[in-house]
């Protein structure tokens, strides 16, 4: 029964790892938002994954460079809990982006299927630009 358990423990720790859930990081920064005053984040994880969580993700932000060669390396952006602005022409350029993500705890944005959304899901803002196939946006409010 012993080992049972343990077969157990050892199959959940691996089907976490194969989801996704024991990325490493492989690069990360901060740097000074000065309008907001806050401090912005970033990191990129060895699946692809670029987790940005600033207040101001627009083009008219001054965000480091980092980010942009970050985001070259990514499929998959992750907007974290604190972004109120997200310019939806910033990075249309990277066809490897296949999926967009918003934390749960954002209140403007969310993440539908891999689109970036309105927190009500009823506005399309960003399809990612590596997408294959079609897709069918829920109806949303």
């Amino acid at each position: 029964m012993k080992k049972l358990g343990i077969f157990i423990i050892l199959l959940a720790v691996l089907l976490a790892c194969a989801a996704g859930a024991c990325s490493e990081t492989v690069d990360s920064g901060t740097w000074d938002e000065a309008d907001s005053g806050t401090v912005g984040k970033w990191t990129l994880d060895d699946q692809g994954v670029l987790t940005i969580d600033c207040v101001d993700f627009s083009n008219d932000a001054d965000l480091p460079s980092e980010i942009d060669d970050a985001a070259e390396q990514a499929n998959t952006i992750h907007f974290g809990p604190n972004v109120e602005k997200i310019d939806t022409i910033r990075y249309y350029y990277l066809n490897d982006i296949i999926r967009y993500e918003v934390d749960d705890g954002n209140p403007y944005f969310s993440g539908i299927d891999g689109f970036l959304c309105s927190k009500d899901g009823t506005e399309c803002l960003r399809c990612p630009p590596g997408a294959e196939g079609s897709s069918r946006m829920p109806a949303g409010g």
